[in-house]
């Protein structure tokens, strides 16, 4: 586990869909509140890695749990977000919050990079655009 300076820092991935992957088609997953588009992260516990994290938030805001980190573990360290890189072949499935009740988010789907990196907050948007990056060029190795 690694210290954190600020106590509210979230982990999460950026996913793309492996069964379009495949085919050369990279689409990845957004969660959609008031057309917004997130990641699916939250903040991590006290007792958590990273990853652990990570894929603890993806499976409470998105119902996935299988995830291949096909580009090892490298990930974008951002101002109070940690982002990870994986594939699934699962669809998301948007659930109340377990803790609070609530819905967090109205609905999940594959996009192109480029409709994720227009319709994200900046935080959300960097983490896509390195997360790009890496991927294009990890492909091209």
């Amino acid at each position: 586990m690694r210290e954190h300076a600020n106590d509210s820092v979230s982990a999460g991935f950026v996913l793309l869909d492996k069964t379009l992957l495949t085919q050369g088609i990279e689409k990845i997953l957004v969660l959609v509140r008031y057309g917004h588009f997130d990641l699916p992260k939250g903040q991590i516990e006290e007792s958590e890695s990273d990853l652990d994290a990570a894929r603890r938030e993806t499976d409470e805001e998105a119902s996935i749990t299988n995830i291949e980190m096909l580009w090892g573990d490298e990930c974008y360290n951002g101002e109070n977000v940690v982002i990870f890189v994986g594939v699934t072949d699962q669809e998301a499935r948007i659930d109340k919050n377990p803790v609070t009740g609530i819905y967090e988010h109205h609905s999940a789907k594959w996009v192109s990079w480029e409709e994720a990196i227009s319709k994200s907050t900046n935080r959300v948007r960097n983490a896509i655009t390195w997360a790009r990056d890496f991927v294009r060029s990890s492909n091209r190795d």
